[in-house]
């Protein structure tokens, strides 16, 4: 999950683009995204400039409360069968790509 820029500190962090790298969840659920990014958004004294204006829109009660068991019943999602750019060759990115899509 990719926060918005300022939601989490990124303290600590090396950043190669400040106005795109933040801190975010990674995780197997959105559930557990949703309870580790309650956790880490906020106002952050070592990152005052970053997160001093982001942390004033997070919800009272944190994103835990927006979850939805039925959120996505009726929804369409697409999945990639085959991709529409193809490595020729023997090179390590070809197999790679190839093992990665046999898989799916």
């Amino acid at each position: 999950m990719k926060p918005t820029l300022g939601l989490t500190s990124t303290a600590g962090v090396i950043i190669i683009s400040p106005r795109q790298d933040t801190v975010g969840p990674i995780c197997r659920t959105v559930l557990d995204a949703v309870f580790v990014l309650d956790e880490i958004v906020g106002f952050d004294q070592r990152d005052k400039k970053a997160t001093i204006a982001a942390s004033k829109f997070i919800p009272a009660g944190g994103y835990k409360q927006f979850l939805k068991a039925e959120g996505l019943r009726g929804k369409r999602l697409g999945i990639l069968r085959e991709p529409f750019f193809n490595f020729s060759g023997t090179s390590v990115l070809a197999q790679t790509f190839e093992a990665h899509f046999k898989t799916l």
